[in-house]
Order: C-alpha cells, then structure tokens, then sequence
C-alpha cells in the first residue's frame, strides 16, 4: 500500500502546476525532502517545514532586493536595499511590483502603512500634469503621456527619490525642490536600522495633490497544509487548494529547496551530509 502511494506521489509530482509564476509548494517540499536524508535524522515535521519555508521566503526576498547594489560597486559597504543606489530591481523581484495611485496630504507627509498595507519598499513615484491641447508643453521635465477627451494633453514627471542622508544638502543648495521640480525622501521603519518603509514625506509640501506609486509588495507566506493525516500510516497527503505556492519564478525551485535544506541540515547538526546529497542531485543520480 505505501508503495502505491509513494508511486502516485511521484505521478502528481511530475505533474506539478506553476501557478501564474508562483511555485507549487509540494514540489519544494519534496525537493526538500529529498535532500535532508529523513531515514536518518529523522522526518521533517510540516511545522518545522513551514517554519523554513517562511524564512528562506522572506531572504531570498531580502537577498534580490540587494543584489543590484554590489554589482554596481562591490567594494563599497552598503545597506541591503539596493534601489536608492542603483535605481535597478532585480528581474526575479517583478512578481512583486505593484502601482497605486495615492493622495498626497497637503502636509506632504505620507504614512503609506495606511494606504498600502502590504507596501515593502517604493520604487517610483510620478505625477500628472495636464495642459489644454495647443498650449507649450509644461516646462517640468515631464514626458507627454496621452491626450484626454476633453482637450487636454497629459504629461508625466518623475519625482526624484533623495536619500535621507543627503536631503539636508538637497534642501540647502542650488537644487533645492520646488514646485515644478518636487522631490520626495523615504521616512521610518519598523525599527532602527530596518529597512521597512513606513512614510514618504514631499518637498516642498503642498506641492501635489496625488502621484502615481510604483512599489514593491511583501512577499506572501508560503504554507504547506495537509488533506489528511490518518489514512496512509498517518502520512500527510498534500491539499494544493487550502496550501499557499511559493511566489516566485519557476527557476527558482531549487534555490528555494536548498536554502530550507540548509537550515534543517543546521539544525540537525549535519551539513555535510545534506551537501553530499545535495551533490548527487546536482549530478542526477
């Protein structure tokens, strides 16, 4: 009987369904489970699967956000996010780019937490400036868009993101924001030194009344979930409708696998065999 389970497994399995870009949870479990050697150490419990699954999620998000920066200055010591630098996302980051149209408080401070709950990181923002048809194009910067119904050419203009530390400088020289130039900086986090973003703030205030938002969202929580538990020698049997995929690429199976295999290989105390095991898919035996 447990042979004829292990049997359909392996047919399911290779019949595995990328949702939309996302990655089908069992798979990677599986992939798991091949490479940590349960005979030996023991069976890698759902809860402690779980557990991995969300912080391997969480630093490979973390690990992409960072990538752009050491590429364009790998000598230099940076913070982990590398947008306010390179102003380049990582191509694996895009299943996670969202847009939004926001308000502006006339305050120009901005608690994004209460507009975009699930808002990571900024990435852009742009305003609309709209002029009748037939009138000099604004001078802003601003690249002509779409002409509207009623007349009017709409024209967009990025807004500059400045790093805190180098706003005081901005505000004081020659480039300092004005109206027709507005800039906007990164405010707050969860805590000291994290890189979560809780506020924008625009300079000068009152400058626009809303701007379109390009962001980064927080990865979503991958749960593996069980059907049942009792009806094979209690061993779970995978439910794909209540269990949540991995958001990612397909290409990133393995990456994915093998960061959570390494840390149930740390935890047992045993790297070196997982790495042995590691090697032998690797090479396809």
């Amino acid at each position: 009987m447990l042979d004829v389970w292990f049997a359909k497994a392996a047919l399911y399995g290779a019949a595995f369904v990328i949702f939309g870009g996302m990655i089908d949870n069992d798979l990677v479990r599986r992939r798991v489970t091949a490479l940590v050697n349960e005979a030996e150490h023991g069976r890698l419990t759902t809860r402690r699967y779980n557990d991995a699954a969300l912080a391997a999620n969480y630093s490979l998000f973390l690990e992409y956000l960072g990538v752009p920066e050491a590429y364009a200055d790998p000598m230099t010591p940076k913070g982990k996010i590398a947008w306010p630098e390179t102003k380049v996302v990582h191509n694996h980051l895009r299943p996670f780019m969202r847009s939004a149209t926001i308000a502006i408080p006339i305050t120009g401070l901005l608690d994004l937490k209460t507009v975009l709950p699930n808002i990571y990181w900024p990435t852009s923002m742009c305003r609309y400036v709209h002029v009748k048809k037939g009138s000099p194009s604004p001078g802003c910067g601003c690249k002509f868009v779409y002409s509207t119904t009623p007349g009017y050419d709409t024209y967009a203009q990025e807004i500059d993101l400045v790093h805190p530390q180098k706003l005081s400088y901005r505000l004081s020289s020659a480039l300092q924001p004005v109206q027709d130039y507005p800039i906007y900086t990164i405010e707050g986090g969860d805590m000291a030194g994290m890189p979560d973003v809780n506020a924008i703030r625009i300079y000068p205030a009152k400058t626009i009344a809303s701007a379109k938002l390009e962001y980064l969202e927080r990865p979503q929580v991958p749960v593996w979930v069980a059907a049942s538990e009792t009806a094979l020698n209690a061993i779970e049997l995978y439910d794909a409708t209540e269990s949540v995929p991995y958001p990612w690429d397909a290409t990133l199976v393995d990456h994915l696998a093998n960061r959570i295999a390494s840390m149930y290989a740390r935890h047992v105390g045993n790297v070196g065999k997982y790495q042995a095991a590691q090697q032998q898919i690797t090479s396809g035996r």
